[in-house]
Parts: C-alpha cells; sequence; structure tokens
C-alpha cells in the first residue's frame, strides 16, 4: 500500500486526510478539490496508490483506529472520531479486516505485551 502519490496535489489531499481520517470522506470531494472528474480522480487515485479509494480511505482509517484502541479509546470513540455511523459498523469493518473484533484485538495485544520478557521491569548495570 502506498499511503503517499507522488502527485504533489493528491499527497496534500491524502496528508490532509491523515491528520483527519473519516471514512464519510467521498471520492466526489476530492476529485472537485482536485478539479477532475469523478472518473479521472479514480484512475488517477488507483495510478498513485495502487487501490480504489474506498479501499485506501478503510485502511487508512483502520491504521489510525489501531494506536488510539491500544492508547485506551474506546470502540464507539474511535469509531464516531473516524465517522462511522455506529460502533457496531465499526466494528464490523475491524472484524472483516483484521479477523477479530475491537476488543478481542485489543486484549490480544495487551496480553502479548504482558507476556514479552522483562516486560515492565528495568535492568540494573
Amino acid at each position: 500500500m502506498r499511503l503517499f502519490p507522488q502527485d504533489p496535489e493528491l499527497a496534500g489531499l491524502c496528508r490532509d486526510f491523515l491528520a483527519q481520517p473519516s471514512i464519510r470522506s467521498l471520492p466526489v470531494e476530492w476529485a472537485k478539490q482536485l478539479h477532475r472528474s469523478q472518473r479521472t480522480f479514480n484512475r488517477l487515485f488507483r495510478q498513485h496508490t495502487g487501490m480504489s479509494f474506498g479501499v485506501w480511505r478503510q485502511q487508512t482509517c483502520l491504521m489510525a483506529a489501531v494506536p488510539r484502541l491500544l492508547s485506551g479509546s474506546s470502540v464507539t470513540r474511535t469509531a464516531l472520531e473516524l465517522g462511522y455511523d455506529s460502533p457496531g459498523a465499526f466494528s464490523s469493518m475491524f472484524r472483516k479486516a483484521l479477523g477479530q473484533s475491537p476488543t478481542a484485538f485489543v486484549r490480544a495485544a495487551t496480553r502479548q505485551e504482558e507476556e514479552l520478557p522483562n516486560h515492565g521491569s528495568q535492568t540494573e548495570a
């Protein structure tokens, strides 16, 4: 997955999106900002990222969700911050993409962290 296209204007929109990801962002809005037709925009986006806008948007929102969840943000808060209509819609996307619910993902990550050698302790020299 290439997050940043070579096209400077398109790369700028991608950077702006990464700063405030929202699943509600529409390709027609991006096309208008670039003064392109939606069809031309779709072709340009796929050419520069290797995927459709919809797939890129979902993957980017997923990448934004993981650190939020791992830092203790609730599923509901994370879902709403990313523009999902409901925690259920967000959880469904998360499960399809990562094979487990957001809550199970956080539990597994926390368990793995706790199992790491010397977790939470510092050795003295």
